[in-house]
């Protein structure tokens, strides 16, 4: 066969010139025009409303892309791209303001390869050429995202920790030094099946320390600062008397019991429970039922959950914890082994209940994740403390006054609203983020002040009322869905994968719940609890006025 012959004149007519089309705002944008310019790319300025349309029209050879737009944030961007054929291999890089390793994971799970810093501090130019070079000989920006972590981990030389779950049974640790990955584990996984399982799962509790750390609690005593920690023990009533019920009691917790889990979720919604141990094979309603009952309750959602089986697989260990287990353990496991799992899960409350009871001029680290805004708020009221909690996170800034159980003033800056009162309260309850208390001896309060428990149950029978009525009407009716574009921008910056995808869904208007699962291709009670978190954060809402 002859050999293919090319003109010499044809080849000069090729366009070889790199594009790069940059999603940022001013002044990023300039200064990254120019050195991108300067390192001899076209560069086009991407439209962040019709950016997959661009990017298939345009043909870049990168997208670098900014935190927050008008009506879009950056992860959904980057999330759209992917989700696109003739987009997916396109290099994504993300620039913006955190660059911690938990913001790293979050971009690399929709789709980033790399993640710069704001203000840039080495040349766009000379770093864009260099990471298109390691795309086109690796391939790393369609592969997965366990490579993607590896890869950004050299590029970025990255030395130390990061740990998944910690202080629980589900903790996992991922060790880098200079760069390269020392170690891995997972429960009984090492190395690339363990890092493979955890990011696979995208674990929602995710803390970055600098060199190797050792998570291992010490023990506290269950009976903290005269506290007992509550137990509620859920499993088939042949079991009442398994030594793990007695062995907790022994070891200091009040425990209750429920043979069936309808009987045990109505335990559960009772009571505030510190604990849950649930059964996942139980009659009438089963463990996973329980579990996303639980989670739907604005208060029993903060009961740290143990689900206890016989299937001990890696896999599902994950499942649970995305379904918002915090252990899982084996049927036949030695009962130390629960008794080891609450005392852990028990650890946050006590600590925090020691910390606070000790009194006058201590502040007090507080995360929402382990303590529940709930639980917090009472346990302020009930110590009689005085002083002022102030707890942020991407969405929210609350600061809530109180002395000696009643409430004092609370506010909060939800986006650009401004609240007060049991609003404020209400807008906290949806809150995972974290804080302070500072304890205030010279505060005091009017006659007409209410008390700190009587505003905390105003708030939680609003907040459930309300989630409860939209929850069905979004469920009912996806397309009645409106979206508060100045939330979900800020939201996109800690969102899981599945609700921006489920955010993203509901953009294009789907008719029905069925079609909206069907078109994630994941499963219904995922999507529904996607749903119900993004109603809570007031990022969806069933009606128009309140956006």
């Amino acid at each position: 066969m002859d050999s293919l012959e090319v003109d010499d004149a044809l080849l000069s007519t090729v366009d070889t010139t790199p594009r790069a089309l940059v999603v940022l705002e001013d002044p990023v944008l300039e200064s990254v025009r120019s050195s991108l310019a300067k390192a001899g790319f076209e560069v086009l300025r991407g439209d962040p409303q019709g950016l997959p349309a661009q990017v298939a029209r345009v043909l870049p050879s990168v997208v670098l892309v900014g935190e927050t737009f008008p009506g879009v944030g950056g992860r959904q961007l980057a999330l759209s791209l992917r989700a696109q054929g003739s987009s997916f291999a396109v290099p994504v890089v993300a620039v913006a303001h955190d660059v911690r390793v938990p913001a790293v994971l979050r971009w690399l799970s929709v789709g980033a390869v790399d993640l710069w810093q704001v203000p840039l501090t080495r040349d766009p130019g000379a770093r864009t050429r260099q990471l298109l070079a390691e795309c086109q000989a690796t391939q790393v920006q369609v592969a997965t995202m366990q490579r993607r972590l590896v890869a950004f981990a050299r590029r970025a030389r990255l030395s130390g920790t990061l740990v998944v779950y910690a202080d629980t049974p589900f903790e996992g640790q991922v060790t880098f030094f200079e760069g390269e990955l020392v170690e891995a584990s997972l429960g009984s996984l090492r190395d690339a099946a363990a890092l493979a399982h955890l990011l696979e799962n995208e674990p929602t509790q995710v803390d970055w320390y600098d060199g190797k750390v050792e998570t291992q609690p010490v023990m506290l005593p269950v009976m903290a600062g005269g506290r007992a920690t509550r137990v509620l023990v859920i499993e088939p009533v042949a079991g009442l008397g398994h030594p793990a019920r007695q062995a907790l009691t022994q070891a200091g917790y009040v425990v209750d019991a429920a043979g069936d889990g309808a009987a045990g979720l109505r335990a559960a919604l009772t009571y505030p429970y510190d604990v849950v141990t649930v059964d996942l094979e139980l009659p009438q309603l089963d463990g996973w039922g329980v579990l996303r009952a639980l989670r739907d309750d604005v208060v029993a959602r903060e009961s740290a959950v143990v689900l206890v089986a016989s299937q001990p697989e890696q896999v599902e260990t994950l499942h649970a914890a995305r379904a918002g287990a915090r252990a899982y353990l084996q049927k036949g496991e030695n009962v130390k082994a629960l008794v080891d799992a609450v005392g852990m899960l028990a650890r946050p409350r006590s600590l925090a209940w020691r910390r606070l009871a000790e009194g006058a001029s201590r502040v007090v680290p507080v995360d929402l994740r382990q303590l529940g805004a709930v639980w917090l708020l009472r346990a302020l009221a009930e110590l009689d403390c005085r002083g002022q909690l102030v707890v942020t996170d991407e969405l929210l800034r609350a600061e809530v006054l109180v002395c000696r159980g009643q409430l004092v003033k609370a506010s909060a800056q939800l986006g650009s609203r401004q609240l007060s009162g049991v609003v404020a309260i209400e807008a906290l309850l949806g809150s995972e983020g974290a804080g302070q208390f500072e304890p205030d001896t010279s505060l005091q309060v009017a006659a007409s002040a209410r008390w700190v428990f009587e505003v905390v149950d105003d708030a939680v029978r609003a907040s459930t009322e309300a989630l409860e009525r939209r929850l069905k009407r979004a469920v009912a009716s996806p397309s009645m869905l409106t979206v508060n574009v100045e939330l979900s921008r800020l939201f996109a910056r800690l969102a899981t994968r599945r609700q921006l995808e489920v955010l993203e869904a509901v953009r294009s208007e789907m008719r029905s719940f069925d079609s909206l699962v069907a078109a994630l291709g994941a499963p219904a009670d995922e999507v529904r609890a996607a749903l119900g978190e993004l109603l809570r954060r007031g990022v969806l809402s069933t009606e128009p006025q309140e956006g």
